[in-house]
């Protein structure tokens, strides 16, 4: 792992203007905002990913498996602020192997993964996602009870979804709720995710 104290206990970390993105050692990506060149912003407006597999069972209920409290990733890479592309595995619980690709292209992460081997997860489906926590950036502590403020900023910001089946992709509001298991949005899965905000 890296040793300046900046960077302690992460494995590979892209810098940009507005933007650090970081891989830990136990494969936590994390998005920090910049508050100017130097200065993270504050630990509230962190985006956290998560690798994990989802597991469904013969009723159609789904439950997750995150990667093991102590896991530590596994790569031939070395740690560094220079890669242009990143490759490891990890272990879920349940023991399925997974492999995550991430790629840096300018103010663009590319990330995809892939599982290697079901462990002891053998009789349900399973599928690789990334689970992506976002922090609560319309917080009742800033526009009070003016909901129609909050709103006015949320109308600028909105996230792109791709469907693996047709590849379209569609735009939807931030301020309004989805559901993603529906077969008219996304029940077949999300291939890709993009997020703007002003």
């Amino acid at each position: 792992m890296l040793d300046k104290r900046e960077w302690l206990g992460i494995f590979s970390a892209h810098q940009r203007r507005g933007f650090q993105f970081t891989v830990d050692s136990g494969a936590l990506c994390t998005i920090y905002l910049m508050k100017s060149r130097k200065e993270r912003a504050s630990h509230s407006k962190m985006v956290k990913i998560y690798t994990e597999i989802v597991v469904e069972n013969d009723q159609g209920k789904q439950y997750s498996k995150r990667l093991k409290d102590d896991e530590v990733l596994t790569t031939t890479m070395k740690p560094g602020l220079d890669h242009e592309e990143v490759v490891y595995t990890a272990e879920t619980t349940g023991d399925a192997k997974v492999q995550v690709m991430i790629k840096y292209d300018g103010d663009r992460i590319i990330m995809d993964g892939k599982i290697l081997d079901r462990g002891t997860l053998k009789d349900d489906k399973i599928y690789f996602c990334f689970k992506v926590m976002m922090p609560e950036f319309y917080r009742t502590q800033t526009y009070g009870d003016d909901k129609d403020k909050a709103k006015a900023k949320m109308k600028r910001d909105h996230f792109r979804i791709t469907r693996p089946k047709d590849r379209k992709p569609i735009k939807l509001k931030v301020y309004e709720e989805y559901d993603f298991s529906s077969k008219e949005l996304a029940a077949d899965g999300i291939s890709k995710l993009e997020v703007e905000m002003t």
